[in-house]
C-alpha cells in the first residue's frame, strides 16, 4: 500500500549504503516520479521509467570513463519527463536529439554544461518547446538560429554564462516574447542594445502575478 509513496522520489548515490539496489530500482521504477542520479550511476538512467516527471543527473564526465557519458533516448526511457537537470556532465548528440523531439519536456536546467557546435541546432530545437530554461556557467558554441521561435518560454534564468556569446543571449531574450520572469547577468549591460532590453515587455498573468524580473 505504501510502495508508491516510498518510491515517488528517489536519490541514488554511488557506493552509499542507503541507496536502493539496481534490482529494486528496476522492480519499482513505475512508481518513481522524481529521480536523482550522481557520478557513476548513469546506467540506471537507461531503465524505462513510465511515470517519471523529473530527472536530475550530475557529475557524469567523459574523462572519468567514456562509457559514463550522458547518452540516452529520453523519449523512450522517460516518456512523461517534464523537467530535466544536467550538471557537470558530458552530454552526447543522442541526448540533445532526444530532447529536441521529446513531447512533454517543459523545463531544462543546465549547470556547468558544454554544448558542442555540432549539437547546437538540436539544443535550440529543444528550447523551442520549453516553458522554463535555466543556464548556469554554460558554454554554448555557434550563433542562434535565424528561425528560432521561443514563444512558450515564461522563465529565463541565465547566469555566469561566459561561454555563451552576449549577442546570442540578447537575441534569446528578444525572441522570448512571453517572458514572465527574467534573471540575467552580463559583463557589459551599459551597451545600448542591453539598455533597450530593460524595457523588453514582461507579460503578466491575471491569475497570479510573477516575481519581478531582474537584470544585473
Amino acid at each position: 500500500m505504501f510502495l508508491p509513496r516510498i518510491w515517488r522520489q528517489i536519490r541514488v548515490y554511488e557506493n552509499h549504503r542507503n541507496s536502493p539496489s539496481q534490482e529494486n530500482l528496476y522492480l519499482h521504477r513505475h512508481h518513481i516520479r522524481r529521480l536523482s542520479l550522481e557520478k557513476g550511476l548513469f546506467g540506471l538512467a537507461t531503465f524505462v521509467y513510465p511515470n517519471l516527471r523529473k530527472l536530475e543527473m550530475s557529475d557524469i564526465r567523459e574523462y572519468e570513463n567514456p562509457v559514463l557519458r550522458v547518452s540516452v533516448d529520453l523519449t523512450k526511457t522517460c516518456p512523461l519527463l517534464a523537467h530535466l537537470r544536467l550538471a557537470r556532465s558530458d552530454v552526447t548528440s543522442t541526448t540533445w536529439m532526444a530532447l529536441s523531439a521529446h513531447p512533454n519536456l517543459k523545463s531544462l536546467e543546465l549547470s556547468e554544461i558544454q554544448v558542442e557546435a555540432i549539437d547546437t541546432p538540436w539544443f535550440w530545437k529543444a528550447c523551442e518547446k520549453l516553458e522554463k530554461l535555466y543556464m548556469y556557467e554554460v558554454s554554448l558554441q555557434g550563433p542562434i538560429p535565424e528561425d528560432l521561435v521561443v514563444n512558450r518560454l515564461h522563465v529565463l534564468d541565465m547566469r555566469s554564462n561566459y561561454g555563451v556569446d552576449e549577442e546570442v543571449q540578447r537575441a534569446l531574450v528578444y525572441r522570448s516574447t512571453m517572458l514572465e520572469f527574467l534573471e540575467w547577468e552580463l559583463n557589459n549591460y551599459d551597451r545600448p542594445e542591453t539598455r533597450r532590453l530593460i524595457r523588453h515587455p514582461i507579460h503578466k498573468t491575471l491569475a497570479s502575478p510573477p516575481p519581478a524580473h531582474h537584470l544585473s
